[in-house]
């Protein structure tokens, strides 16, 4: 057989929740904020090992980076009329 293919390595929440030692709701609770960087396969969360060699090296994020998107909805709610 030829040279083996780099193939990236992916975690599940469970296992980033112990290596970091907080719960597993934890994780998915930064997951959905935007503050760890995770794929969704199935409906399960993925992070990989590159997201999780960052969070080793300089922790999770007080907060999720603002997007556009978020911005946008931002304004949209605000210039509703009220009746």
């Amino acid at each position: 057989m030829g040279k083996a293919k780099n193939i990236p390595i992916f975690y599940t929440v469970k296992e980033l929740a112990d290596i970091l030692k907080v719960s597993k709701m934890s994780i998915t609770r930064y997951i959905r904020a935007g503050r760890i960087k995770a794929l969704q396969l199935c409906g399960v969360y993925r992070i990989t090992e590159e997201e999780v060699m960052r969070i080793l090296g300089d922790g999770i994020p007080a907060s999720a980076p603002q997007t556009k998107s978020r911005k946008k909805n931002a304004k949209k709610r605000s210039s509703r009329p009220t009746t």
